[in-house]
């Protein structure tokens, strides 16, 4: 996308560099900031975030990558007081991503969220998880999010692996069958398993004096909507392409020389979001509204034809003026500068203002006339006022 001759430099508060004049630069000040910057420092760059649409965007292509199925489970994300079942769905054997994220009970009267699984077969089931992250519930959506992402790809405890009689039904996670919480505290929850037998995979809400196995059988199954509340929530239901590959489109390659541009994921448009089926309201199709709980695999080429640099600066302006305003993420980055790893990005307390970036890495010019490759894995963040730009911003080192 190219800027209109009418804009200039003030209005962007952006240089025009070595790109040419339709091109968007960072300004010396900003190039300085980054010469002197480390691995996720914070820095203002209003007008590089302020103008972020405008900015070109990444020619891309997505491909479904083999992997679990995602079971979502945030509509309604504001259960209140009610008990009932939130999100159920018949799975066959394989792999599976479960995320629940919901904001339980009322003030001074909490209730629990749980998960369970049914065994459907009249042989065994065997339950073997491979991931989880059961952060304690809190108010920091947001800083939750992302931290609720870091312990899911790099901590090391998980429930221990379960065994199903035929027919026979069980809680997926004791800790989480035994924690209590009240709104305005968010209950997140991630999972990753593995089943060998047709299974149903519940999520509900109970009374915290309930026992989870007993009373499960006489829950209601709530509607999307609670009667007399407003729709909340991302979604819910079984979304079948839960790991995806994000590359340059054929033919085209980040280059320096065409200044600043911008990787933007699970935005719903550029990046549509994830689509599936809610099985507790018939198998209706539905939209993962954030692609939450998706896992993104990005490798994209990158070159130099002026010899500069690139660094990778992530960004948090939201959609909402009332939205989360620091740059939020969870992602591995390659190596570059610096060692690369997992990045987690919260803006610090410091950084509330809209218009901060966090650097994520810098990469060296490539020798002139080749190409290399960055990449990153993502997901987007629950609580973060998506989407969430990625730039890749030229600078003189």
């Amino acid at each position: 996308m190219k800027f209109q001759n009418v804009l200039t430099t003030v209005a962007l508060g952006c240089a025009l560099g070595a790109g040419g004049a339709d091109s968007f630069e960072l300004t010396a000040t900003n190039q300085d900031a980054l010469r002197r910057a480390g691995q996720g420092s914070v820095l203002p760059m209003p007008e590089l975030v302020s103008n972020w649409r405008r900015e070109p965007a990444i020619p891309i292509a997505r491909s479904v990558l083999p992997g679990p199925r995602l079971l979502f489970s945030d509509m309604p994300e504001y259960l209140g007081e009610q008990s009932g079942v939130c999100m159920a769905e018949d799975v066959t054997p394989g792999g599976y991503r479960l995320y629940v994220y919901h904001v339980p009970g009322a003030t001074n009267s909490p209730r629990t969220v749980s998960a369970m699984i049914e065994n459907l077969s009249p042989r065994p089931l065997r339950v073997r998880f491979t991931r989880c992250a059961f952060p304690p519930p809190g108010t920091q959506y947001a800083v939750m999010g992302v931290e609720g992402l870091i312990e899911f790809f790099t901590g090391q405890s998980l429930p221990p692996p379960l065994s199903l009689p035929p027919l026979g039904k069980e809680v997926l996670d004791r800790r989480l069958d035994e924690t209590a919480a009240a709104d305005p505290q968010l209950v997140h929850a991630l999972y990753e398993f593995e089943i060998d037998e047709p299974a149903r995979v519940s999520v509900f809400q109970r009374e915290t004096n309930q026992a989870g196995a007993g009373v499960f059988s006489s829950l209601e199954k709530l509607p999307r909507q609670l009667p007399g509340r407003k729709l909340s929530g991302a979604g819910r239901g079984l979304f079948p392409d839960a790991d995806l590959a994000v590359t340059n489109a054929p033919g085209s390659v980040i280059d320096t020389s065409n200044g600043i541009q911008r990787l933007v994921l699970a935005d719903g448009r550029s990046d549509p979001w994830v689509l599936g089926t809610d099985g507790l309201a018939g198998n209706l199709a539905v939209t993962n509204k954030g692609s939450y709980g998706v896992v993104y695999h990005v490798k994209l080429a990158y070159t130099s034809s002026d010899g500069r640099a690139l660094a990778i600066l992530v960004a948090g302006p939201g959609r909402r003026r009332s939205g989360e305003a620091r740059p939020m993420a969870a992602l591995e980055v390659s190596d570059g500068v610096w060692k690369g790893g997992w990045q987690k990005i919260t803006g610090g307390a410091g950084a509330r203002e809209r218009g901060a970036v966090a650097v994520v890495q810098e990469l060296a010019p490539p020798a002139r006339g080749t190409t290399n490759f960055v990449e990153l894995v993502y997901s987007p963040p629950g609580g973060s006022s998506l989407p969430t730009p990625i730039f890749f911003a030229p600078f003189w080192q």
